[in-house]
């Protein structure tokens, strides 16, 4: 047989299959829906207590984000104005005015701000977008957990299992008109729903022959 031939009859070696890629993080976030979010709440102190049912300060994607959300909390939370001065000052006090942009940055967030009804629509597209991060993150999770060279299938099986209660748990915690409570009681469907990019290598729906995951 020639050099670098393979017979038919063998089977590519495991090593020879291309391993599944995983979209960049950066793909699962939108800033301009966040800043469209902090704006009104800056516009609005009120809108603050709409927002915050149905965002973690962890569902932004920018680190400034989270910071500017936690001192709107803290404001609102003391009856304050959340305009942007008020937000200057309440950075300022705690370090934290620099490291989100200056006042500069505060002023702009408020300038792309929208009321009433905008507001939780722009703060739905940020928590899909978390939702979407975070399903990405237990599917490298169980990944990593299969491709270990002392992988055992029963631990990867529990895995998933607790990623997936996980997901489940967030599902129900979220209000957003109940666009994810639906996905409580199935956990397969909590992940296939929420439309990956692929589904988990080598995991099959329930109901399809071989409904394993693969170690």
């Amino acid at each position: 047989m020639p050099q670098g031939t393979t017979a038919p009859w063998q089977a590519p070696s495991a090593e020879s299959r291309p391993s599944p890629q995983l979209p960049s993080a950066q793909s699962n976030q939108d800033a301009d829906a966040e800043r469209a979010v902090l704006g009104a709440c800056m516009y609005e102190s009120a809108v603050v207590d709409d927002v915050r049912r149905t965002l973690e300060p962890t569902d932004f994607s920018q680190p400034a984000h989270t910071t500017i959300w936690h001192a709107l909390l803290r404001l609102r939370g003391e009856n304050a104005p959340t305009d942007p001065i008020a937000l200057t000052h309440q950075l300022r006090s705690t370090g934290d005015l620099i490291r989100v942009g200056g006042p500069q940055y505060l002023h702009a967030l408020s300038a792309v701000s929208t009321v009433g009804s905008g507001a939780s629509y722009y703060a739905d597209i940020v928590r899909r977008y978390a939702d979407l991060r975070a399903l990405q993150a237990t599917a490298v999770r169980i990944l990593q957990g299969a491709s270990a060279p002392d992988a055992d299938p029963n631990e990867v099986r529990g895995l998933l299992a607790s990623s997936l209660n996980e997901a489940a748990d967030r599902a129900r915690q979220g209000t957003g008109g109940g666009r994810l409570q639906r996905y409580a009681v199935d956990g397969w469907s909590f992940v296939t729903g929420t439309q990956l990019p692929q589904t988990l290598y080598g995991a099959r729906p329930a109901g399809q022959p071989g409904h394993r995951v693969k170690a």
